[in-house]
């Protein structure tokens, strides 16, 4: 695993509380889901075009090492 797939993973991690493989053998509805029976409600929404894609992580990881970690995870 690349250290910036592991920082990403641990930036996941700390934020959700939860593990990345954990959230990752599930459904976003799943996910939902559970959280929904813990009484914490989930909310989407779209600010587009106002709000492009992004980096919410980049307190902990770079817009640059996030692109180039999702180029080698799409190879």
């Amino acid at each position: 695993m690349s250290t910036t797939l592991k920082k990403l993973e641990e930036a996941v991690e700390k934020i959700t509380g939860r593990k990345a493989d954990e959230l990752r053998s599930k459904t976003i509805d799943e996910n939902r889901k559970e959280l929904e029976e813990k009484g914490i409600r989930t909310k989407f929404y779209s600010a587009f075009p106002f709000i492009g894609r992004g980096n919410i992580l980049r307190k902990f990881i770079s817009h640059e090492d996030v692109n180039k970690t999702v180029d080698e995870s799409i190879r």
